[in-house]
């Protein structure tokens, strides 16, 4: 259920940590909580999709073939 307790992850990518938290991993949806992130067992890479999107920027540097990640900012409910 949404309400259990859960434990964070962390991902490690190039030496810098991103954690997830339970909060930040599911996704609710009609009363149910679904994990947000996927692993295919055939291959070696994570598929971490919204939820790490939701919680880091993401920044694609195609000239340079590189990727930056930063803390998401979201505005408040309170912005117009």
């Amino acid at each position: 259920p949404c309400d259990k307790d859960g434990p964070s992850l962390v991902f490690r990518i190039h030496g810098r940590d991103f954690e997830l938290t339970k909060e930040d991993l599911l996704i609710k949806f009609n009363s149910k909580c679904f994990l947000g992130i996927n692993q295919d067992s055939d291959v070696s890479w994570w598929d971490l999709g919204q939820v790490f999107h939701r919680k880091f920027y993401t920044l694609f540097d195609a000239g340079r073939k590189r990727l930056g990640f930063s803390l998401a900012r979201h505005p408040s409910n309170n912005s117009v």
